[in-house]
């Protein structure tokens, strides 16, 4: 509090821009809101490519076409993708990291297409293993690897449903979500207003 009685001692000169702030010197000023507060100082502005490269951890072990993963180390969505700001702003349309790296070092990804990790690993963003395949390739890949339904139940040939969508559903999870169902059917009173 002892700046802003100083300054308005002896009177600091207003700036000529906005004459509802006093300059206190290079580094403060009292805003309209008679608040002290830190001068800002323009951002450098860097390139996409400068601040994506800046995130980015080059593992050690080979794991894919004789690379090692691109790991990245910046904000990750709960599913373990990347999530990337191609202008560095707040409120600016988010991208992956991956869709990124291979749009830059690859080149545009064609309409209806997705980008695949041939690694497996979603936080890879190695432009050497991302390859632009249609969306049920990548669901077909994705299946692929699947062996177990998230409750433990293998996928096999009498245990597996195939929808028409192409994807593949748990028998034995679509029996116990039946009987839950029908269960919960018979607990509940009917609402027959008669």
């Amino acid at each position: 509090m002892g700046l802003y009685r100083k300054a308005l001692t002896f009177g600091v000169n207003k700036m000529e821009t906005n004459p509802y702030q006093t300059i206190l010197s290079d580094d403060y000023r009292i805003n309209s809101d008679k608040l002290i507060v830190r001068n800002d100082k323009a951002k450098d502005i860097t390139s996409p490519a400068a601040r994506f490269l800046e995130k980015i951890r080059i593992g050690s072990i080979p794991t894919c076409n004789d690379e090692p993963c691109w790991e990245w180390t910046g904000c990750r969505q709960p599913n373990g993708y990347g999530q990337f700001r191609i202008d560095g702003r707040r409120g600016a349309k988010k991208s992956s990291p991956h869709r990124f790296a291979y749009e830059h070092y690859i080149g545009p990804i064609p309409e209806g297409y997705e980008v695949d990790h041939q690694c497996k690993n979603r936080a890879c963003c190695n432009p050497a293993h991302l390859e632009a395949v249609t969306v049920q390739e990548n669901r077909v890949r994705r299946n692929a690897d699947q062996t177990h339904c998230k409750h433990g139940h293998l996928f096999d040939e009498a245990n597996t449903y195939l929808l028409p969508d192409g994807t593949r559903s748990c028998r034995a999870c679509r029996a116990r979500r039946a009987r839950a169902f029908r269960q919960h059917q018979s607990v509940v009173p009917s609402r027959d207003t008669t």
